[in-house]
């Protein structure tokens, strides 16, 4: 089932970020539990976490609802 939810305008993704989020990958994976957390530590959106996530070609691994 796809959802039919709007996709995330195009942003900016800001440098602070996109590395700290790069850090945080192992193998161009990061766990959804650590960007849950990435999130609320930097007062950002999950959504926005995720956007960015895809936009840098980084995966979530280990889902809290088995989808990823």
């Amino acid at each position: 089932m796809t959802a039919n939810k709007p996709p995330y305008p195009p942003t900016e993704i800001p440098s602070s970020v996109a590395d700290a989020l790069g850090a945080l990958a192992v193998d161009g994976c990061i766990s959804c539990e650590r960007a849950r957390a990435f999130a609320a530590e930097q007062g950002l959106e999950l959504r926005f976490v995720g956007y960015a996530l895809d936009e840098l070609g980084l995966r979530i691994t280990d889902c809290g609802l088995g989808c990823f």
